[in-house]
């Protein structure tokens, strides 16, 4: 990959706290944002408040984002795949298609599907159907509340309606009535439980009856998910691997006295257990959602609780079961493809470490964090530089926490730093407030370092207290004003970028960017009076700011996502495609795709076709780092059959779409409907097969993109 230009540009990511709207408001809400991109992208909203947004706009003519309906049964199919292919949205037939904008419990189906047998849950709880009544079911009955009640409505990682039930820790939120007894029984069958939840130690999640006679579906000390069992006599469990505290995960509990038990969450296997010894799983008692809970670290959130009973027998051997698994985890997370003419399924291992999701539920809307498990696509939303609100698949490389993020742990002088009652974005702690002393002073929080690579981003969370404004510096660049009341920022001085974003309730992402030299220098966070001098007395009480979430992107183009640790691998989303996703001969592609303004430090692949990942047969789409505009290029056995770049820029942080053919005698790229067009060589023909498709990355490394994108289409002209 070629080394980028190093100009000065800074992204800030921006997302908070959403209000929702009843599902089908949120369906004609997207219905109705829908732009349509021909030759030019056309702005249905005002221009945003702020620059430098990071979001993709959501176009395109009849583009709902799934197949899922999920307001009774839930049925959705979130993609599939089909024989023959069908139209496409940009001309000829499609081989696949994939939104890669939407996501959530609408499209995960109520019916489980094995190679077999297939069975509608017996219970399906969606968390935005639990009311002041109780917890109303899509399959199954009314669960009553009891006085320890839940916290409905609360928000979950996902684009459409799905919301949470928090569930409280000192008794079960929801007990079944006397008269339902064989809600939730087991017996001899075979059974699938699947949830949705963010994850909470030593936490009780559902249950019928108790381990010793019936089944526990709860958290253990060590953050697994254990299905605990009893006949009256035996008991056994099965459990999945350790899962992160306060992530969002999908788990799929088998449980099987001939094949034995597992819990698989986010596709990923869990330790097999032996079930053979036990008899039926029966319980006089109630189907109970939470209980006592101790020793536990937040509360559990939960999204969907959902069962299935099998005939004894029906799930056949344990090798398959994850295949399952992972196509559920897929349809409900937005990556499985509305089509697919060959395989359909991801590739394992998109991401090995949590992360941070962040999504505006509506334009102009409140925004918030979700740290989610490994391997979950992040599917965003927010509002791009034209005012338009969308959703698409994040990209980034991976990344590493160079600085901690609490306040508490930087070099405070003449400030105390302490807990506050600030509720930060991520909904998991408070912000720390900043309470300077009565002495006239300067009051600084600051940091001496030395960070690798001359470009620097330094972002960080604030919220007013009794003052607003404080003075940011690095080394000797000049200090920037921000106040983080109002949601403005004073003119930087020269070389250096400052940026202030409104995430909602008050709370503002700041940004401080800059080219650094190296060696260690001084990192500056000042209190400023109301006047803007850095010299005053406070009353060693009251805070005056509150502050969280301080991070450094170094030898970074700006400043990426929130970090919840480090390192943060990078994003690997793969599809096979050599079994019919992509015809041999002539072949198109089409996406939406938006990038922070300015230039890269290195090239970054959009798309990547190739065969089973050798860069020397291979099609790659990418942002050239150099001139800040989209490149085609083919290799062909280590030969380049083409490489050209397209006019028009790519960087300037609105939504564009995209089109790009090969096989033909010429080859063409188009962006917003400009056409560029090469005769294609007759010397070196384009690689006759291609296998695998990879979003957002080069194979060979270096290459991943930071942005989003989405409207994946693959096609036969």
């Amino acid at each position: 990959m070629a080394p980028g230009c190093a100009a000065r540009t800074l992204l800030v990511f921006a997302v908070g706290r959403a209000d929702h709207e009843t599902e089908v408001s949120v369906r004609l809400l997207r219905r109705c944002l829908t732009v349509i991109v021909g030759g030019s992208l056309m702005a249905a909203l005002g221009a945003a408040c702020v620059s430098d947004r990071y979001i993709i706009g959501r176009f395109g003519a009849g583009q709902d984002g799934g197949t899922g309906g999920g307001t009774g049964g839930g049925a959705g199919t979130g993609g599939g795949a089909g024989a023959g292919g069908q139209a496409c949205s940009a001309g000829g037939t499609c081989r696949f298609s994939a939104d890669l904008d939407h996501n959530g419990v609408s499209l995960l189906p109520d019916v489980l599907a094995l190679p077999s047998i297939s069975a509608v849950a017996d219970l399906r709880y969606r968390g935005e159907r639990a009311a002041s009544d109780g917890w109303h079911a899509d399959h199954g009955p009314l669960l009553p509340p009891t006085a320890a009640a839940a916290r409905t409505e609360q928000p979950a990682p996902f684009t459409d309606a799905t919301l949470a039930v928090g569930l409280a820790p000192g008794a079960p939120s929801y007990v079944a009535a006397a008269t339902s007894a064989d809600v939730g029984a087991f017996g001899a069958d075979d059974v699938a439980v699947e949830v949705i939840l963010r994850v909470a130690l030593s936490a009780p999640v559902v249950a019928k009856g108790t381990a010793d006679a019936g089944w526990t579906l709860s958290t253990n000390a060590g953050g697994a998910l254990v299905l605990a069992l009893g006949d009256g006599t035996r008991t056994a469990a099965v459990a999945s691997e350790a899962l992160a505290p306060g992530a969002w995960y999908h788990c799929l509990a088998w449980i099987s006295h001939a094949m034995g038990g597992r819990v698989d969450c986010n596709g990923r296997a869990g330790v097999a257990a032996d079930l053979g010894a036990l008899g039926s799983i029966t319980s006089a008692g109630s189907l109970t959602v939470g209980g006592v809970t101790t020793g536990s670290t937040g509360a559990v959130l939960l999204a969907l609780f959902q069962l299935f009973r099998f005939p004894a027998g029906s799930f056949g051997p344990s090798a398959g079961w994850q295949t399952i698994s992972r196509t559920r985890f897929a349809q409900l997370t937005g990556v499985f493809p509305r089509l697919a003419t060959g395989t359909a399924l991801p590739r394992e291992g998109l991401r090995p470490s949590v992360a941070y999701v962040d999504i505006q539920h509506a334009a102009r809307g409140p925004r918030m964090l979700f740290l989610v498990g490994p391997d979950w696509p992040r599917i965003a939303c927010r509002t791009d530089e034209l005012g338009i609100y969308g959703c698409g698949y994040l990209s980034e490389p991976q990344r590493n926490q160079l600085v901690d993020p609490a306040p508490s742990a930087w070099t405070a002088t003449e400030l105390t730093v302490t807990s506050g009652n600030i509720t930060f974005i991520d909904d998991l702690q408070d912000m720390e407030a900043l309470i300077p002393s009565a002495n006239p002073v300067a009051h600084v929080l600051s940091r001496h370092q030395s960070f690798s690579g001359p470009r620097q981003s330094w972002t960080f969370f604030a919220h007013a207290g009794a003052g607003h404004l404080l003075g940011v510096s690095v080394a000797a660049h000049g200090t920037v004003s921000f106040d983080v009341e109002a949601g403005t920022v004073a003119t930087p001085p020269a070389g250096v970028t400052a940026v202030i974003e409104d995430w909602g309730h008050g709370i503002y992402r700041c940004a401080y960017t800059v080219d650094e030299g190296g060696g260690a220098v001084d990192y500056r966070l000042s209190l400023l009076d109301p006047a803007g001098s850095a010299t005053f007395g406070g009353d060693g009480v009251t805070p005056w700011v509150y502050v969280d979430g301080l991070q450094m992107d170094a030898n970074q183009p700006y400043a990426g996502s929130l970090l919840p640790g480090g390192p943060q691998a990078a994003d690997h989303l793969t599809y096979e495609a050599g079994d019919g996703n992509v015809p041999a001969g002539a072949v198109g592609i089409a996406l939406r795709v938006i990038l922070p303004p300015g230039p890269r430090l290195v090239d970054q692949s959009v798309l990547n076709v190739n065969l089973a990942g050798d860069q020397n047969n291979s099609i790659d789409l990418f942002v050239n780092g150099q001139v800040a505009n989209f490149e085609f290029r083919g290799r062909a056995a280590g030969k380049t059959p083409w490489a050209f770049t397209h006019p028009l820029t790519a960087l300037d942080g609105v939504a564009h779409s995209l089109a790009a053919g090969w096989g033909g005698p010429t080859v063409d790229l188009t962006v917003d409907g400009v056409l560029a067009s090469h005769r294609a060589s007759t010397s070196t023909a384009p690689p006759a097969v291609v296998d695998r498709i990879d979003v957002g990355f080069y194979a060979r490394g270096g290459g991943n993109l930071q942005g989003l994108q989405s409207g994946l289409q693959i096609r036969s002209p």
